[in-house]
């Protein structure tokens, strides 16, 4: 059904607002996209590179690029970190660049997805070069999941159309009449999906503009005033944004509030509904695995219910998701300790543990983790691998207020040295963390998610 939808955006001649400015007034409708999206399609068509790196910081540059190499019969390669060092590790699974920023890669052809000045009137004569998309174009993610080294993850677009459809059956209602606004990266397949594609193919317009702050969302409700049609807003978010919300802005022109990209804090979420007047949606997924399930959490231990047409096997040791927004037969391993519920319910009860291997000893990352912040001086600690001329156990922390007050400054070698001493009486000594950096916010991006290339950065200076 969304397959044929969004053909039908494409080669239909009706016309409908695409996306809207900071006014809420039309910027782009869909005669104009179309377009902009066949004269692209036309140039992608005539160069002989197949694999494209997508960057573009428009979300409606991202889109109608996204549309035109699905259209050109071309893969897509959508990456959300664009840092020289990360782009060098996954270069070879690109042979060209379409972005809107200056994205130099050496040895790959750029090209800016702009089109200016495009003759409406040949559109049509565009499009009849086209065939409609089958579903079975291809798009390859990469994440870094929490090794911090870049993971591919392959779909096709029936994949991402099965989920959206998915969100039109569980959430639809709660966004008719309502613009999109985002705070989210459309680089991510959260910020895609819920962004962009499921408010293309339903014929929603969402804001062109991502917002960074939770007062520009109150400028945005008390523009809606000014319109000739009444409408809401529908907020695509993060647990990143949610915790940083301002007790002092009130804002009760939402009509939902969608999170997802990590664990959203329970005084986070009730602070939100205080503040906005609905309580946020939160999505439990990732990258590999789509949309798992949902929650509104009215309790701390609200359990999450699984979205329709998918599934959830536990044994032991293990729990796979199926569902049909995987390919045919595909099921994926969770990297989270899962309880299984009645009526389709689920407990998320933390992550499985990531095992690494320093000089043949096997070592639980996540067990060193929850034992330091065991202590009371320890808010949160990432253990990660470091190499140098020999790999190591590295670890970042943040001191809790009780740490802060004692081991502020120097101090902080003094603490380490605590810590290790007792580790000694749990742990074998070749895991013992060698490596000790102290933060005092872990870098995250707009998903919520830690930036591991920044964790390696901090132990590229000598102690």
């Amino acid at each position: 059904m969304m397959l044929a939808q969004l053909n039908r955006q494409l080669f239909s001649d009706h016309n409908l607002t695409v996306c809207v400015d900071n006014r809420l007034r039309a910027q782009k409708n869909t005669e104009i996209m179309r377009g902009e999206v066949f004269n692209l399609a036309d140039k992608l068509s005539q160069l002989d590179e197949t694999r494209w790196l997508l960057y573009c910081d428009s979300s409606y540059q991202f889109l109608l690029s996204f549309l035109a190499l699905l259209l050109a019969r071309k893969e897509v390669v959508i990456c959300a970190n664009i840092s020289p060092l990360w782009l060098e590790k996954v270069a070879e699974s690109f042979d060209a660049v379409i972005s809107d920023v200056s994205l130099f890669v050496e040895g790959k052809k750029a090209v800016k997805p702009s089109q200016p000045n495009v003759d409406i009137d040949s559109v049509g004569n565009s499009a009849s070069q086209f065939l409609p998309l089958t579903g079975e174009e291809s798009i390859r993610f990469f994440t870094s999941g929490s090794t911090g080294k870049p993971k591919a993850i392959d779909k096709k677009l029936a994949c991402l159309l099965n989920e959206v459809e998915q969100l039109e059956e569980s959430f639809g209602s709660l966004l008719d009449k309502t613009v999109i606004i985002s705070t989210v990266s459309h680089c991510h397949i959260y910020g895609l999906l819920f962004k962009l594609i499921w408010p293309f193919v339903s014929e929603r317009s969402w804001l062109e503009e991502t917002l960074e702050y939770q007062e520009q969302i109150a400028q945005m409700c008390n523009k809606l005033n000014s319109l000739d049609k009444p409408c809401q807003l529908s907020l695509i978010s993060s647990p990143a944004f949610l915790a940083r919300l301002d007790k002092q802005i009130k804002i009760d022109s939402l009509a939902c509030i969608f999170s997802s990209g990590g664990p959203l804090a329970f005084n986070d979420s009730q602070l939100a509904n205080q503040l906005f007047g609905c309580l946020p949606i939160e999505v439990y997924g990732s990258t590999e695995t789509g949309g798992i399930g949902y929650r509104q959490a009215v309790s701390p231990s609200q359990p999450w219910t699984l979205f329709d047409d998918s599934q959830l096997v536990s044994s032991e040791e293990e729990t796979w998701f199926f569902s049909k927004h995987l390919t045919l037969n595909e099921k994926v391993c969770l990297d989270d300790k899962v309880s299984l519920l009645e009526s389709n319910r689920f407990i998320l009860e933390g992550r499985k543990d990531r095992v690494i291997k320093i000089e043949e000893k096997r070592v639980s990352l996540t067990e060193i983790e929850e034992f330091l912040e065991s202590f009371e001086w320890i808010e949160r600690c990432i253990a990660l691998p470091v190499s140098g001329k020999r790999k190591v156990i590295g670890c970042v922390v943040k001191l809790s207020e009780v740490g802060e007050e004692k081991y502020e400054g120097t101090n902080f070698r003094e603490l380490c040295r605590l810590l290790k001493s007792n580790m000694r009486k749990r742990f074998e000594a070749v895991t013992i963390p060698r490596k000790w950096r102290k933060v005092d916010t872990f870098p995250i991006n707009r998903q919520g998610k830690v930036i591991y290339d920044s964790l390696h950065e901090l132990f590229l200076v000598q102690d």
